[in-house]
């Protein structure tokens, strides 16, 4: 493919050129808008998926490059807003856990950390908690489970917010 050639998406030959040109470097932005790079693979393979179903044609390889980067751009922030607006993040229980464990004592401290944190809720948040950050479930799965509405494990997520506060507050002034 050369610079001004035209370039007609309706092959799935040129889309999987165009992915393995252009792949890396939009999963690679699209992670440092996102920060997870399982989450941008999945909005880059989305993007690819979109072309090859509704093929377009492009005056030239740069006009297929804008418009790769501007639909993983737009994915990305459409990902982050539904983040946001789910309250899908528990701020200060990530804060004090270490992300992904690589070794038995980080695996250990997240397990104590949590085990402190849990030691502090009632049974309800206990239970949130352990169906958030333990079992990795969704807000709405969490509310299906306890039966009550998404807007209270949201609020629920607040007060434990609280807690964690608190803790922290206390473990640093003594």
């Amino acid at each position: 493919m050369e610079l001004n050639d035209e370039i007609d998406c309706s092959a799935t030959a040129v889309v999987g050129r165009l992915y393995q040109e252009l792949g890396p470097f939009a999963v690679s932005k699209t992670e440092y808008l996102v920060g997870d790079l399982a989450t941008a693979k999945d909005i880059v393979h989305d993007v690819f998926e979109k072309l090859c179903r509704r093929p377009m044609k492009f005056p030239g390889r740069n006009d297929a490059y804008r418009w790769i980067y501007r639909c993983c751009h737009n994915a990305g922030i459409d990902f982050l807003r539904t983040r946001k607006r789910r309250g899908e993040s528990l701020s200060n229980v990530k804060d004090i856990l270490f992300p992904e464990p690589k070794t038995p004592q980080d695996r250990l401290a997240n397990q104590q950390t949590l085990a402190e944190v849990i030691s502090h809720l009632d049974q309800r948040q206990s239970r949130i908690l352990a169906y958030l950050v333990v079992d990795g479930l969704s807000h709405k799965v969490t509310a299906e489970l306890l039966e009550v509405s998404e807007k209270t494990i949201q609020r629920s997520l607040a007060e434990i917010d609280k807690k964690i506060l608190q803790i922290r507050r206390s473990y640093y002034e003594s």
